[in-house]
Parts: structure tokens; sequence; C-alpha cells
């Protein structure tokens, strides 16, 4: 499972009606996280960006049916997603790249830079 910082922007229909009927918003993201399997970590609302912001555990394939769910429900006019690795992941990923990066011949470096690089 991946960790993502979802940010959805609510709409003005949306704040029209928590005014009308407010409620606590925290078991309604619980119940759509759980119900597209991922694991509900944490939510907030951003005051300066009007947006739900929540930490979740989930597969791509989860995020995108959470999105599509939510953005269908027309309760927010935006949605982005923010994929997170932890520091262990991103160490692994510097080790990796170490390794990885003589394939690729970036479009920068010509034909003498090559040569000095392969020395």
């Amino acid at each position: 499972m991946h960790t993502y910082i979802l940010r959805a922007r609510y709409s003005n229909e949306a704040c029209d009606g928590m005014l009308n009927e407010p409620k606590h918003r925290g078991p309604a993201a619980r119940a759509i996280t759980e119900a597209v399997g991922a694991e509900y970590i944490d939510g907030f609302y951003s005051v300066s960006q009007n947006e739900a912001v929540m930490l979740l555990r989930a597969e791509p394939e989860q995020m995108a049916e959470f999105e599509l769910i939510i953005m269908g429900s027309r309760a927010f006019s935006s949605v982005s997603v923010e994929t997170l690795v932890s520091f262990d992941q991103m160490h692994a990923a510097m080790q990796n790249g170490q390794r990885s990066r003589r394939a690729y011949q970036g479009a920068n470096v010509d034909e003498i830079d090559r040569m000095l690089l392969d020395e």
C-alpha cells in the first residue's frame, strides 16, 4: 500500500449544506475510505483552501475509485492527490538510482562528455 495526501476542495453547495445541517465529516470520510478498501489515517480541514485534507494508505486503484466517488458526489469541485514515500523508501530509491542511472544518457550530455564519463 502507498501513503497519500488527498485534498478535496468543497463545492459552494457543500458549504451551504454544511451550514444548513452541521455534521462531523470524519465518519463520512472514514466510511468512504473503508468502503474502497483503503486505510484512513487522519483527516483535517484546510481553512485557507476550503479543503478536506486526508492522510490515507491505499493502492492506486483504490485511490482512483475514491476520487471518482467523491467527485461524482458533487460535494467537491476538485481533488488532488500526492503520493508520499517514507525516508526508508527514499533511501532505497537513492541506492537503486545510483546503480540505474548509468543506463540513462541525458539530452544535455554530448558525445565528448559521454567519452569522458566512460573513462
